[in-house]
């Protein structure tokens, strides 16, 4: 089995076991439903004691336990140290300029619920500095989000826009083509304002980036770093 796909197994288990919750009461009973799905090597490691017709007494604590099935997943198939995988694939999470910002939000939501003893703070710091550069040059002309979710929820409004103008322009084959920055014009002056931008949950902006953005201070940090070959790169 995968490493990386151990987790995702887990959670599928985990929502069939909620959808059907009268008929896996038992542990056992979910410790033989995740292992009809095991294929190959992990079913191998797993195939002798389920063979074994000896004695009941003898039967390892993990076929009638899920937390000693995962556990016995997790030390065989798993990470070595999942904790410091998931920082160091967070720590160098990058995205690509032409990718939707969802996705990379997946990916960062995903590994950042793997670590440990990382704050609202520096979580912000990571998902900020694996933005493209021409996120950070938006979310300068408006202010910064004091939070993660703000600041998520502001670089999904400023894809969707992106997204919006993109599709204007292959329906229109006979439209201009325009710039990356007269399309932020558009948006920041337009009905869909900065005010509303606020009204609709990030009233945390930074109050800083106002003053800086009337001085025409660009004051986004953060340089991109090389990304690989994936349109979302964790190693």
């Amino acid at each position: 089995m995968d490493p990386k796909k151990l987790r995702t197994f887990l959670v599928q288990c985990k929502l069939c076991f909620q959808d059907r919750a009268k008929a896996f009461r038992q542990d056992r009973a979910r410790v033989m439903f995740a292992q009809s799905y095991l294929k190959g090597m992990t079913l191998e490691w797993f195939e002798p004691d389920l063979l074994n017709s000896g004695n009941p007494a003898d039967h390892p604590h993990w076929m009638d336990s899920w937390v000693h099935f995962i556990a016995e997943l997790q030390s065989t198939f798993g990470p070595h140290d999942p904790v410091a995988d998931a920082e160091h694939q967070l720590e160098h999470l990058r995205m690509k300029d032409l990718y939707r910002v969802t996705w990379y939000i997946v990916d960062f939501n995903c590994l950042a619920s793997q670590v440990q003893d990382y704050g609202d703070g520096a979580l912000h710091h990571l998902f900020y500095s694996g933005l493209p550069d021409h996120l950070k040059d938006e979310i300068a002309r408006v202010g910064k989000p004091l939070t993660l979710n703000g600041l998520q929820a502001l670089c999904q409004e400023i894809d969707a826009v992106s997204q919006s103008v993109d599709l204007g322009r292959s329906n229109n084959p006979n439209t201009t083509p325009t710039k990356d920055y007269e399309m932020c014009e558009w948006w920041f002056t337009s009905a869909v304002s900065r005010e509303d931008v606020l009204r609709r949950g990030r009233g945390d902006l930074h109050q800083q980036g106002d003053a800086d953005r009337d001085a025409g201070y660009s004051w986004g940090t953060g340089v991109m770093e090389d990304e690989g070959d994936r349109g979302l790169d964790s190693s």
